[in-house]
């Protein structure tokens, strides 16, 4: 589930993620966090028993609780759509329709060899569907292709459904002089002998049929002919109805639809941008697949770009879902919460949700604006920035323009590093009167970070910007806040540096080669972390902490470096964010496998206890073998202790115990979220969240 526990904290991020805040990292563990996730992932389909199937390149995933929690059945072997009832799952691959009975981990051939299918359905039998035609499973397994939907027409075929004896295609149609550029809906009520037409607007996203032979048919905002904006929507036809009529739709591309089939307005915290691909309903929840906004839609299928990802909808609320994480570069503090930066994405955390923003690019620093407190910049290395924070303000046109890899404030100025594909770039300093000039023209500028001292610093990062030209050094130095600057790299022998530092009197950088130490005036040396890629800075009451790109490092009094942090081993650690909350401190570490965290997630109560103070944690959590089953409460009651999985099922008896701790061992159990529940005699009862990990 994408609903990630991070709290309030304080700061903002530095070059490439940096904060330099309090921390006590080097005693703790860490563990994943739910989120955020890849925009990547496409919706393949879901089962009538609540299985919703998606997919990042080869690997498949499947989550049985709306993106709550995904199980990986398949690293190898993905297809594009699936459909299936129990433990049969059919799939539509580029080679043929293939059958898995253990649930998407291995498929075998099925039929329709050398085709490539591009949606398959299930009712009363099995469908499938090519660009141009429609097939159906019928006595002996044997495919035999119905009537052409959209024959007379030329049409292309897209996206298919089945369910209760109705048949649904969705389909792009020539107008313009040829281009595929008109939605076209087709219903058969007879198995595939007959179709019914209905036209739409926009482009085909998505067909469902519901158990009643209700057919809706989603599209997406479209151009058509001469460059018209053509809105999308949610059409619908009812088993009795030849026509259909318009429900819902706007600029905001497709809709969602509702579990009991009711259409209802696009949720929030979707970007306008995104535009809805795939749908699938889950419990009380709706799971949508989304891609990018695209151009004209000359060539179809152009539906099937690369999606952007999935979400859940619950209660009005968008979140986005997934099972492979991210990379997470930037943390922040912004209006009271704090914001995640991943994969082009930047994420809000509010009750703890993650809800999208509508951004500009992948954000690398997130900067207070001088002379405007409360107002936030968040700037992007792809295509400049926006404002985040409270009270909105209008910030320095010429500072949101700037493509920024790297930033920092200065008193009533920010200095940052700015890429761009044509000059100029390099560093540039934003005053508060709002005027931005470049004071350092080179492109491959990457990094700016400022001493205690006072020394600020710009460093060379190779390959921030397309065709590149190297400075001739690889760092610069300026004692006067960024307005003049000196090569200053005497001894310097890495070709990238990212983040900056103090250590008494040393001036420490974090490059590509380790670590590179000097007091001023002094030529540079390797100080630590030879070998090893350093992207982060921050400070800890027991030393000075640095992100690699394998895991967090300490550095104690007499400068040894030494590994910290358990659980970050192998990853690669670009920001770091600590805050308080009832629990304690902990701590935040953005990594290039999504959030890492110190406070194990999952262990909240999932009900109130019926009577007084009864309680239930498990530790650790998450866990894998044996773990801690702790009760508290009900002094003097029995109390019983079980293990139930998602679909409500006893996959565990702990036994009957009056309080104190139970042992559990749940390596004989899938990876997945489970609830541990007691009772006691009088009644009371507390649930908890396990997560057996993988």
């Amino acid at each position: 589930m994408a609903r990630s526990r991070l709290l309030a904290a304080v700061g903002f991020a530095l070059p490439f993620g940096v904060l330099l805040l309090s921390s006590a990292a080097s005693a703790q563990t860490f563990h994943p966090a739910d989120g955020p996730w890849t925009r990547d992932h496409e919706l393949v389909g879901s089962t009538p028993d609540g299985r919703v199937f998606a997919r990042v390149g080869t690997r498949l995933g499947v989550t049985t609780d709306a993106g709550q929690t995904w199980t990986v059945v398949s690293e190898t072997l993905a297809p594009t759509r699936i459909a299936g009832s129990g433990a049969v799952i059919y799939g539509a691959f580029p080679d043929g329709v293939r059958l898995s009975r253990d649930g998407g981990a291995t498929w075998a051939p099925f039929g329709l060899d050398g085709l490539n299918i591009r949606d398959i359905a299930l009712s009363e039998t099995v469908y499938a569907l090519t660009e141009t035609s429609v097939y159906r499973l019928g006595d002996l397994a044997v495919w035999q292709p119905t009537t052409r939907p959209g024959a007379a027409e030329g049409a292309r075929l897209a996206r298919l459904d089945a369910a209760g004896g109705t048949v649904a295609v969705g389909a792009f149609e020539q107008q313009c002089s040829g281009i595929y550029a008109r939605a076209a809906f087709y219903r058969s009520r007879d198995s595939g002998a007959t179709w019914t037409r209905t036209s739409g607007t926009g482009f085909v996203a998505d067909v469902a049929v519901a158990l009643d032979g209700t057919a809706y048919f989603a599209t997406s905002d479209g151009l058509g002919c001469l460059n018209q904006l053509t809105p999308g929507g949610l059409f619908s036809q009812g088993p009795g109805q030849a026509q259909a009529s318009f429900r819902s739709g706007g600029d905001t591309g497709g809709v969602d639809i509702g579990p009991a089939g009711q259409p209802v307005t696009a949720p929030p915290g979707l970007d306008p941008s995104l535009h809805v691909s795939g749908l699938a309903l889950s419990g009380d929840a709706v799971v949508f697949g989304t891609r990018a906004e695209a151009g004209a839609c000359l060539d179809p299928p152009c539906s099937y770009q690369p999606p952007s990802g999935l979400y859940a909808v619950r209660a009005g609320e968008a979140e986005p879902v997934g099972f492979v994480p991210s990379e997470v570069r930037s943390l922040a503090r912004v209006g009271g919460s704090p914001v995640v930066s991943s994969d082009g994405a930047v994420y809000r955390l509010s009750g703890g949700v993650l809800s999208y923003l509508p951004s500009t690019g992948d954000v690398r620093a997130f900067v207070s604006l001088p002379g405007q407190p409360g107002t936030v910049a968040a700037l992007s290395g792809t295509y400049g920035g926006f404002l985040l924070g409270v009270p909105p303000s209008t910030a320095p046109d010429r500072l949101l323009s700037l493509q920024t890899t790297s930033a920092v404030v200065l008193g009533d100025r920010i200095v940052s590093a700015s890429s761009a594909i044509y000059p100029p770039a390099g560093v540039f300093v934003t005053t508060a009167e709002g005027q931005s000039r470049p004071t350092l023209v080179y492109r491959d500028i990457g990094s700016v970070g400022v001493a205690a001292s006072g020394a600020t610093y710009a460093g060379a990062v190779d390959g921030v910007t397309y065709n590149g030209s190297a400075p001739p050094a690889r760092l610069f130095r300026s004692d006067d806040r960024g307005e003049t600057w000196t090569p200053d790299d005497a001894g310097m022998t890495a070709r990238d540096v990212y983040a900056f530092t103090d250590a008494g009197p040393l001036h420490l950088v974090g490059t590509s080669s380790g670590v590179f130490a000097r007091t001023p005036g002094a030529p540079w040396h390797l100080e630590g972390l030879e070998g090893r890629t350093v992207f982060t800075f921050t400070d800890a009451p027991d030393g000075l902490l640095a992100g690699t790109d394998d895991g967090l490092f300490r550095r104690d009094v007499a400068g040894t470096w030494t590994r910290t942090g358990a659980g970050l081993d192998g990853r690669s650690v670009y920001a770091v964010l600590t805050t308080t909350d009832a629990t304690g401190a902990w701590t935040g570490v953005g990594t290039d496998a999504g959030l890492y965290q110190t406070r194990p997630f999952g262990v909240t109560a999932e009900a109130a206890p019926v009577a007084s103070v009864l309680s239930v944690r498990t530790l650790p959590n998450p866990a894998r073998g044996v773990r801690t089953v702790r009760l508290a409460g009900a002094t003097g009651e029995r109390l019983a202790v079980a293990v139930f999985d998602a679909l409500g099922r006893v996959v565990a008896d702990l036994g009957t115990v009056t309080a104190g701790d139970v042992l559990w061992d749940a390596s004989g159990l899938p990876p997945g979220v489970y609830l541990v529940r007691v009772t006691a005699g009088s009644g009371a009862s507390a649930t908890v969240r396990a997560v057996v990990a993988r």
